[in-house]
């Protein structure tokens, strides 16, 4: 399944729990509700040696659908929310090279 994976920092002056707060109640909610997404995860990184602090996965089966909704006044709005409290974005998508399950 293609995956839009966004990796990226808490902007300084924003603290865990703020932020947790605010994926709990806004954030998490959004994703999971934009109608081109199966599933959202967000990985809080508790590597020393990461250089990131947060990864996302957006998973969907439609590609073009992501896309239009990452252009609708919504998600422009979502953005102008989100991104005072983070830093060091980096965006990436992909396609599953290979997935395994026991």
């Amino acid at each position: 399944m293609p995956k839009q994976v966004i990796a990226y920092n808490r902007a300084d002056g924003v603290t865990k729990e703020e932020y947790q707060k605010y994926v709990d109640a806004k954030k998490g909610p959004f994703f999971v509700n934009l109608p081109a997404v199966k599933a959202y995860t967000l990985l809080e990184i508790v590597s020393e040696n990461s250089p990131y602090q947060y990864v996302a996965f957006v998973d969907t089966d439609d590609p073009a659908g992501l896309q239009r909704d990452t252009q609708s006044p919504a998600f422009g709005e979502f953005l102008k929310e989100w991104t005072p409290k983070v830093k060091d974005i980096t965006m990436m998508f992909g396609v599953e090279a290979f997935q395994g399950s026991k």
